[in-house]
């Protein structure tokens, strides 16, 4: 839903007054959070200290209430079905999110380093092919 509505709405002005704080505590403007990963995104909507949205209960989220009202502009846009969604309105999959949790999508998996003859022990220990890839120089 974030990938459908982030080229409509990065550039909105409402998105350039209106913050979220990150995990750091540091709050950026909602169009810079559309510039970033989606997870992280999601993650800051979902902060209660942001106080937008109360995980698991919709109806006491102003998310809900105020933002995806369908009588306002931010309303209409999730008024879209994303594809591969069964015809389910962004509203409909953001009421949804927030009743089952908030859950977020999985971290992407962390790139194992390359093996080299001058790895230390450990990495070859660690490793899951114990393959070593060229000759650990520049050559």
């Amino acid at each position: 839903m974030i990938d459908l509505l982030r080229p409509q709405q990065q550039a909105e002005v409402a998105h350039r007054n209106r913050t979220l704080a990150g995990p750091d505590g540091m709050a950026h403007p909602v169009s810079w959070w559309f510039a970033q990963p989606t997870r992280d995104f999601m993650a800051a909507l979902a902060d209660p200290q942001n106080g937008w949205i109360v995980s698991g209960n919709p109806g006491a989220s102003r998310f809900v209430s105020e933002l995806i009202a369908p009588n306002n502009a931010m309303g209409y846009a999730f008024e879209q079905s994303p594809p591969g969604t069964g015809g389910k309105t962004c509203r409909a999959l953001a009421v949804t999110w927030i009743a089952n949790g908030c859950p977020l999508p999985p971290l992407p998996a962390p790139q194992e380093a390359s093996l080299r003859l001058n790895s230390p022990r450990k990495r070859f220990e660690r490793h899951s092919t114990g393959m070593i890839t060229g000759m650990g120089a520049v050559h």
